[in-house]
Formats: C-alpha cells, sequence, structure tokens
C-alpha cells in the first residue's frame, strides 16, 4: 500500500504534462531521454572533467577500462551498446571492470558531481547510514513495523541501483535518505523501552 501512494505521489504531478504533450503531439515524451548519456557519465566521469570536476583517486585499473570506454563514446548511444561494451571489458580485464562497478555502487553514499567535498560528505553520511541500519534492524525485529522497514529497504534498493546505473553521485540517494528516517522512531522506541526495563 505504501508503495502504491509513493507511486501516486510520483505520477500525480507529471501527469498533467503527459496527458497534455500526448494531446498535442500524440506522442509519449518520457521526462528523461538523456538515459545512455548518463550511463556513459558514470562509466567515465574521472576521465571526463567537463570543465568543473577535480582529480579523482581512483586505482588504475579502472581509470584504464574507463579510458577505454571513453574512447568507444561515440558509438555507444543507446543501452545495449553500452551494454555489450562492458561485457567485453569485463572479459578481457575483469577486474578493472569489478573495480570499477565496486566504486560506483560505493560513490552513491557519498559522492558528488564535482569531486569536492567527498572526504567530509562520507564521514557524516557514514553516520547516517549507521543509524538508518540500526533503526531497520529494530524495526524489522518488532513485528508492527516490519512492513514498513521492509518498503523502506526496497525503496532504499531501488534508488541506490538506479543510481549506479547512471552516475553515481549522492545527490540521487537524498530521497531515499530521507525516506530511510522514517525508521528512526522504531530505534527511539526500542531504546525507551529498553531504558525503562533497566529501571525496573
Amino acid at each position: 500500500m505504501l508503495l502504491l501512494i509513493f507511486l501516486c505521489g510520483l505520477l500525480i504531478p507529471v501527469l498533467p504534462w503527459e496527458i497534455w504533450t500526448y494531446h498535442q503531439t500524440g506522442e509519449v515524451i518520457l521526462l528523461i531521454t538523456n538515459g545512455p548519456l548518463s550511463i556513459m557519465d558514470g562509466l567515465t566521469f574521472a576521465v571526463n572533467s567537463k570543465g568543473y570536476r577535480g582529480d579523482f583517486q581512483i586505482p588504475g585499473a579502472v581509470e584504464t577500462e574507463m579510458t577505454n570506454l571513453d574512447a568507444q563514446g561515440y558509438r555507444l548511444d543507446s543501452f545495449p551498446a553500452i551494454l555489450k561494451a562492458a561485457w567485453v571489458e569485463l572479459q578481457q580485464q575483469p577486474v578493472g571492470m569489478v573495480q570499477l562497478f565496486i566504486l560506483k555502487a560505493l560513490r552513491g553514499w557519498y559522492a558528488t558531481d564535482s569531486g569536492r567535498g567527498e572526504i567530509q560528505t562520507l564521514i557524516i553520511h557514514t553516520l547516517y547510514l549507521i543509524l538508518l541500519i540500526l533503526s531497520f534492524f529494530f524495526c524489522w525485529r518488532g513485528k508492527a513495523y516490519r512492513f514498513l522497514a521492509l518498503t523502506t529497504g526496497v525503496l532504499i534498493l531501488y534508488f541506490w541501483g538506479m543510481t549506479t546505473r547512471v552516475l553515481s553521485i549522492l545527490r540521487y540517494m537524498s530521497f531515499a535518505f530521507a525516506f530511510g528516517f522514517l525508521l528512526v522512531p522504531g530505534l527511539v522506541l526500542f531504546l525507551v523501552k529498553k531504558f525503562q526495563k533497566t529501571r525496573q
């Protein structure tokens, strides 16, 4: 039910515009049409400064893979083409590609587009993440809050997956973090009950 409400919340602001554009053009226009560019940006961010990105400290094998993919960028204009190129690189240089995907998955929790302030963000959001994991654990233990914990976990995994698929930066995870804080009262309730038991 909560997932349905969430999906309706996403559709309500967009639906009138989609209906109007379909009436005017006879076509369904997607909100995002630069999907392949976003995916390529996520695979080559450290070798593509765009004039505002700093120097990224990445393993040499990852930089090699990014350079290889960037060199093919002119013909990687669709998701199947990118997937095929990534698969070829994975077969030829498995260590570099695995490191690249691990790096992308981790960067979704702390990274910025410019690469600036990432250490500070990593420290702060590590504390947040510990709080959310503890909150999830204690909400899961309480049967009354298990569905909320499951729903929140699925949403966070969804946003994490989408962020990892494109340019992995924290901005795309902000909503998931905010939603995750719905679980914090479960942790507070557990601590209050624990404190009350020790006082008895």
